[in-house]
């Protein structure tokens, strides 16, 4: 193993390992959190009722990396602050900084520009920056495919979440999954924030992808 992928698989693990922390802490501490958070995301539905094999384990790996990542409350703010708070560690500089970036981070839709054995070059659909990843754990993964996913810098190095929607390369998904982000961005800024960037929003209501999802493509007939 050459040094450059040794530190790239420094940061996939690293970032594996944060989130292994942080969801253990929070079943222990707080499983009605969690309870809660689970019928926001799922919309009071039961995935089991609509999902089945792999769609329905990445619906459970998605969830898990939305509620550490995304999900809070104005009573408890985000879970990556309550964690760090309830464990003693925000003196902790270094723990303290990779929990900020899984903070700040988003998920966004990706266009694979290249993928192979050597990792794949992601474009930003949404607000086309651009990147390279060095592995991807996504089976199938093609040029023209796209997906949305997180991308966090941490270790000096981009890494994905865990959260992994897969949309293929068929125009006519393609053009639903961005008319539906449209639409939703047009309603958020009517009804949420007006002077709301892309950005924010994508942050805010980041469970839309899960909903996007799961309507159109997974659901069982």
């Amino acid at each position: 193993m050459n040094e450059k992928n040794g530190r790239q698989e420094d940061a996939e693990e690293f970032r594996a390992g944060l989130y292994n922390e942080v969801i253990v802490h929070m079943r222990q501490k707080h499983p009605e959190l969690i309870d809660a958070a689970y019928d926001y995301f799922w919309e009071d539905e039961y995935p089991e009722d609509f999902l089945s094999g792999l769609p329905l384990e990445l619906g459970f790996v998605n969830f898990e990396d939305w509620f550490i990542c995304d999900y809070n409350t104005p009573e408890t703010g985000f879970v990556t602050d309550l964690y760090l708070k309830e464990t003693g560690q925000e003196e902790d500089k270094e723990k303290s900084a990779a929990l900020g970036a899984l903070k700040r981070s988003f998920i966004s839709l990706y266009d694979v520009k290249s993928a192979g054995g050597g990792g794949a070059e992601l474009e930003d659909a949404l607000l086309g920056s651009a990147c390279s990843l060095k592995s991807v754990p996504l089976d199938g993964l093609e040029a023209g495919g796209l997906f949305a996913t997180r991308i966090i810098s941490l270790a000096g190095r981009h890494v994905m979440g865990a959260c992994i929607y897969p949309f293929g390369g068929d125009p006519s998904v393609r053009q639903s999954v961005f008319d539906s982000i449209d639409s939703q961005f047009a309603r958020y800024k009517k009804n949420k924030n007006p002077g709301g960037a892309l950005e924010e929003f994508l942050k805010q209501e980041s469970y839309i992808f899960n909903v996007i999802w799961t309507s159109g493509l997974y659901r069982k007939s």
